[in-house]
């Protein structure tokens, strides 16, 4: 059973692709969507297996390594000042953007998987209890991965009827079966306005899939939100890509870039759908971005990589470029920023 619910959260881009569809965007296929451009190449799933097996002798591994954490109080979240973050922990983050609530890959679940009895659990709890958010405005999702799309927060989300979900094609209908309806579904390079904030979809190297038959059904995707006086580029998971370059000089400057820096060992399978720290650091600077945010470490541990490790190499990256630290943030699990 273990066994099954890795090869769920880690098969990625293991099934071979359909031919692409006649007329349609590059990285739209019959049935689905892929990464364009000659330089992604497709892993077969020969070379996952070793990796299931080791992964089924010792499962779902504790951590060895203590998460930095605060009790949120909630007093800068309550002031709603005009642009705040609050790592929530993985790829949660509560940004306050213009006197908005938003929420990005929202997951408060204690383990990841399709049951809730068994799964990856979570190492460090939320940063801020649920019940502890402000009323919500947008929720949004870059992918269908159990660690960014909890199907549980989600219906309680939205039980709130006025919150508004923007996703990539095709998870409209996944979260209508649910019954939530408050949807909007937006294509790379997309956009859409809420209540004066632009919210525009942008690619991502990377995958989707929650079963071994829907792999990459549904788009995966970064998003950008411009304000009037501030934008911010958010992206859930993405390998590192010439994507980053092109987001940058057509929406950048970012005064805040969100990019994750775990998830990235063993380099073999994961390196062209998961970035390195220091290719995240790389990746600020192609976007464009002022102050970048740190996030995708510390909350689960799902890959091979020591769950401590990201930070410190980023930290020694940053030290190493001699780029100013205030603008690297590595924040605790419930800390609140201005930026």
């Amino acid at each position: 059973m273990k066994l099954a619910l890795y090869i769920l959260l880690f098969s990625l881009a293991i099934v071979p692709l359909a031919a692409q569809t006649n007329n349609a965007p590059s990285h739209t296929i019959e049935g689905g969507f892929k990464n364009p451009g000659p330089a992604f190449k497709e892993i077969p799933f020969t070379r996952y297996v070793p990796w299931f097996i080791e992964k089924f002798t010792s499962p779902f591994s504790s951590a060895t390594a203590e998460t930095p954490h605060v009790s949120n109080d909630g007093v800068l979240i309550a002031q709603n000042k005009p642009y705040t973050v609050t790592w929530v922990g993985q790829s949660t983050v509560l940004i306050q953007f213009e006197g908005k609530n938003i929420l990005t890959d929202p997951v408060w679940s204690e383990r990841l998987g399709p049951v809730s009895w068994a799964g990856a659990p979570r190492v460090v709890d939320p940063g801020v209890a649920f019940d502890k958010l402000p009323p919500i405005d947008l929720v949004i999702i870059s992918h269908n991965h159990y660690d960014h799309f909890d199907k549980e927060t989600l219906m309680k989300l939205a039980q709130n009827r006025t919150t508004r979900f923007i996703v990539p094609l095709r998870l409209r209908d996944k979260l209508e079966d649910m019954g939530i309806s408050n949807v909007q579904e937006l294509d790379w390079w997309e956009g859409t306005t809420y209540k004066g904030i632009k919210i525009i979809c942008t690619p991502a190297q990377h995958s989707s899939g929650r079963w071994l038959t829907d792999r990459n059904e549904t788009l995966w995707a970064s998003f950008v939100l411009w304000g009037k006086k501030k934008r911010l580029y958010f992206c859930g998971d993405s390998g590192y890509f010439s994507g980053f370059e092109e987001i940058g000089n057509t929406f950048g400057p970012f005064d805040l870039t969100i990019l994750p820096i775990g998830g990235y060992e063993p380099a073999e399978l994961m390196h062209q759908i998961y970035m390195t720290p220091e290719e995240a650091i790389k990746a600020n600077s192609d976007l464009k971005g002022k102050i970048m945010l740190a996030t995708h470490w510390g909350t689960f541990k799902l890959t091979d990589e020591p769950i401590d490790e990201p930070p410190k190499r980023f930290r020694d990256a940053v030290k190493e470029k001699n780029l100013p630290p205030e603008n690297y943030w590595l924040m605790m699990i419930g800390e609140t920023r201005e930026w």
